[in-house]
């Protein structure tokens, strides 16, 4: 029963959270309070932490590693110092960042990775197939016209779920074969169409490193079947004569710039280049804005597009970038743990490819090392299942447990090893 229940928990977070870039447009016109879309990630996510905390101690895994548990800490206290205007937007930064460990821990003891990310890729396709069939776009509206989705973050969900279904494509032959093959196009479809230069990018680059690590037949059937579907894709537009071609958007912002922005990243170099003043004020540099004043010390500093008036009266203007934010957020201790962190996930992938001759776990970890570049990966709406599988997907694989687990990825190589002692839990940096 208890396994039920912790199933049943670990698969609402996977589904609530590909759901949250379509809910403000399902929830228009209703009457759902506003604290419900910036609270939905702790509703969805609530059951699984629960029995996560129980899990934690004995499943956490790599979410033990001295780097996630200081960076934890860090963002926790961080709340402590930070305006008095913005404790409630850091309270909810801290918890986005903190439950996803111990919803890890249950991902691990359940040995329900797989299960957790291809039911959040599926769920993703669905509610973009729901968009485009109602809207015929990915950039939702509302009634008086304002966008309510963020297109990048779209495309980062779409690059990433295809990913996740590439990691665990179905052997042999069948249906389930092909939903899988026409899922990842159609993703990969979105995730160009968004025009987002970050997704585009992360998906590129580590589909490289994915390529690289593979053996030269599934190289080859990858490769071969990504240029087949992009080269019908771009078939279907032309037969078609669309008015907007799916790759129209990222290919004027990648190629031929028409927005004149592709020398600085979109305006985030001069963002950033705020940020260092920010980061140098007073002794910001020392101790930072606190978890929840990067948005506003942002905002109040550079007048742009970007920035946002709430209903407060205050203006704030989003980091784009993790370790920006981190560094203005708590200092120097966040810029130096950061970094020590993303190392120990970097190394820590590269052994268990190494170990077990796969290619899922440097793989994973580089989409999330480019995607925070352009991104504050941290509060991302994809950041509960990327975050988890980051932190199960990094973890050694169990010995003896209560539990029948086998490796998370489970790679070909590993089945040899099924049913004795796989190896000692490493030391992690």
């Amino acid at each position: 029963m208890i396994r039920k229940l912790e199933r049943s928990s670990l698969l609402i977070a996977a589904l609530g959270t590909a759901m949250v870039w379509i809910l403000p447009y399902l929830l228009e016109g209703s009457s759902a309070p506003e604290w419900l879309l910036s609270r939905w990630y702790l509703l969805v996510g609530a059951p699984a932490l629960l029995f996560g905390v129980f899990a934690f101690q004995r499943y956490g895994g790599f979410a033990h590693a001295p780097a996630v548990v200081c960076y934890s800490a860090l963002i926790t206290v961080g709340c402590l110092w930070t305006d008095q205007s913005e404790e409630g937007r850091a309270l909810l930064i801290a918890a986005a960042f903190v439950m996803v460990l111990p919803i890890a821990a249950l991902i691990r003891k359940q040995d329900f990775l797989e299960s957790f990310l291809v039911s959040y890729a599926l769920a993703s396709t669905a509610t973009m197939l729901f968009a485009l069939a109602m809207t015929g776009s990915l950039t939702l509206k509302d009634s008086v016209g304002t966008t309510t989705t963020n297109t990048n973050g779209i495309g980062i969900q779409a690059a990433l779920s295809a990913l996740f279904l590439l990691m665990f494509f179905p052997q042999g032959k069948g249906w389930r074969r092909i939903l899988c093959a026409c899922c990842v196009v159609f993703l990969v479809i979105c995730a160009i169409d968004t025009a987002s230069r970050t997704a585009f990018v992360a998906m590129a680059g580590s589909l490289l490193i994915a390529l690289f690590s593979l053996s030269r037949k599934s190289a080859v059937q990858i490769s071969v079947l990504l240029t087949i579907a992009g080269l019908g894709a771009v078939g279907v537009s032309e037969v078609l004569d669309l008015e907007t071609r799916f790759y129209q958007g990222i290919q004027s912002r990648l190629l031929e710039d028409e927005e004149g922005t592709r020398g600085t990243l979109g305006d985030r170099v001069q963002i950033w280049d705020v940020a260092v003043v920010a980061f140098l004020s007073d002794t910001n540099w020392l101790h930072g804005t606190g978890t929840g004043g990067v948005d506003k010390a942002l905002g109040t500093l550079y007048e742009s597009k970007g920035r946002a008036k709430g209903r407060d009266g205050i203006w704030r203007l989003h980091a784009h970038n993790t370790l920006v934010w981190s560094g203005v957020a708590m200092g120097i201790p966040g810029v130096l743990v950061l970094i020590w962190m993303g190392l120990s996930m970097l190394i820590a992938a590269y052994r268990l490819d190494q170990q077990f001759k796969s290619w899922e776990h440097l793989t994973l970890a580089s989409f999330a090392g480019i995607t925070s570049f352009g991104g504050v990966l941290t509060q991302d709406g994809c950041w509960c299942v990327l975050g988890g599988a980051l932190l199960c997907g990094l973890s050694a694989p169990l010995q003896s447990t209560a539990v029948a687990t086998q490796y998370v990825f489970c790679p070909e190589e590993l089945k040899k090893h099924r049913g004795g002692q796989i190896g000692p839990e490493p030391e992690w940096m």
